[in-house]
């Protein structure tokens, strides 16, 4: 579980300041404000500071108050490390407003909030597949270029978060993106499960919530999304 701050289950709405003002009262770290649907994920603005006076100061921004579903969420840490840790968030997240950033050694590592780099992960590559009009041009590898990467191996290698998010199961909202995707271009997807086992196939169809159909080389399969460590469009 990481320390980033929740609203029970969810993220706070960045306009109910009077819901957790109380919670920022003397308090420093790092924030992260986003705009955030059912498949989308789009990083708005990262800051630090004193977090109470900070965050009151973005509640009536028009610049931020022009996005729906405006989430928010903090990380307490001690001023000495605010720096590093907002240089990591920004140049990992890419925040839509702020163009000057302090910057962080290159070995520099911060957790992020429990499924937020999936979604965002999930929200770039669908907009890469959906804007690709070879289908033969592989997805993960134009997000790797889009990333700086000579190869989509490249990237989930260089990518620790990445890396650690599959450790723990998908949200379905994110598996749901990524066999919808694959049915709608003809791949095919590899999935790996909780306890190991894997399959391979062309998803056909949901066949109820968090339940698709897969149409396997060998055999078809009934893909559970709570039984889902992983799943790749390969």
């Amino acid at each position: 579980m990481d320390n980033w701050a929740y609203n029970g289950q969810e993220f706070y709405n960045l306009n109910d300041y009077d819901k957790y003002k109380d919670e920022l009262s003397g308090k420093e770290g790092v924030y992260v404000i986003w705009e955030q649907s059912e498949n989308y994920l789009n990083v708005i603005y990262v800051g630090q500071g004193n977090l109470s006076e900070r965050i009151a100061l973005h509640i009536n921004r028009k610049e931020i108050n022009k996005h729906n579903d405006v989430k928010i969420s903090w990380l307490l840490l001690p001023a000495e490390d605010h720096d590093n840790a907002e240089a990591f968030l920004a140049r990992k997240l890419k925040p839509e407003i702020g163009d000057r950033h302090p910057t962080c050694p290159a070995g520099y590592y911060l957790r992020m909030p429990r499924g937020f780099l999936e979604l965002m992960f999930i929200s770039a590559l669908t907009d890469i597949v959906d804007s690709t009009e070879n289908k033969n041009d592989n997805p993960f590898e134009r997000l790797a270029r889009m990333y700086g990467h000579d190869s989509a191996d490249e990237l989930f290698d260089s990518w620790s978060e990445i890396a650690q998010i599959k450790k723990y199961p998908m949200n379905f909202e994110a598996i749901q993106m990524v066999m919808a995707n694959a049915k709608k271009y003809g791949r095919m997807v590899k999935v790996t499960f909780i306890d190991g086992k894997t399959c391979k196939g062309f998803p056909r169809m949901a066949i109820g919530e968090g339940l698709w159909l897969l149409f396997g080389t060998e055999s078809n399969h009934e893909i559970q999304f709570q039984n889902v460590a992983k799943i790749d469009m390969i």
